[in-house]
């Protein structure tokens, strides 16, 4: 019984030493493979708002970025992300913006984010790669690229993809200037706030 008992224990020891061998290894080769993923930085520093004559202002000088913000609407900093929000917009208790404000009273928003990104790994894109790739692909094939919900668009004097999720409820689109993207997004859960997302990105100045 003795005996028993002890090859008992050295099997369960041993089955302890594989799995922590194993766990050890994926989690370097999670490591590794994630490196280049999250080698990102979320712009958080130098946002501001900029009242003129003109209008009401975001601005990101450092980045040289502008956007006007509609009349009347609501500017929300949430660290790394900007968000542009329509007067009918109400928030939770954490901030939060209330989903009965948009189903109910048609609240519509548009994300601002700037992403800095970093080459870690020769043999994976960074994000920037990413989109400069399928900008090229939809020079190339627009009608293909299109059925994927791509498109080319102009804001100022550059070049942005616009990408329409499948099922069209969410629009982002996308400028690279050298190993920076400068993001806008919006939900679409009413036509309006297609047409507000298109009205605020014809302001868009990027001085780069």
């Amino acid at each position: 019984m003795d005996r028993k008992f002890t090859i008992f224990i050295l099997i369960l020891l041993l089955l302890a030493v594989i799995g922590v061998f194993w766990w050890w290894t994926a989690k370097e080769k999670e490591s590794e493979e994630g490196k280049s993923v999250w080698k990102i930085e979320l712009v958080r520093e130098g946002y501001e708002v900029i009242e003129t004559s003109e209008g009401k202002f975001l601005e990101n000088k450092k980045y040289g970025l502008e956007v006007k913000v509609p009349e009347g609407w609501i500017v929300k900093d949430y660290g790394t992300e900007i968000d542009l929000l329509s007067p009918e917009t109400e928030f939770d208790e954490y901030g939060g913006v209330s989903m009965e404000s948009i189903r109910e009273k048609g609240a519509c928003g548009v994300s601002v984010e700037i992403i800095k990104c970093e080459k870690v790994d020769p043999e994976i894109e960074t994000d920037a790669e990413e989109i400069e790739f399928l900008i090229s692909e939809t020079q190339k094939n627009p009608a293909q690229m299109e059925e994927k919900g791509y498109e080319l668009i102009e804001i100022g004097d550059h070049l942005a993809l616009k990408k329409v999720s499948a099922k069209g409820k969410r629009i982002s689109v996308n400028i690279v200037i050298s190993n920076i993207v400068y993001s806008f997004d919006t939900y679409v859960f009413f036509e309006k706030c297609s047409q507000e997302f298109d009205k605020v990105l014809q302001t868009v100045e990027i001085r780069k």
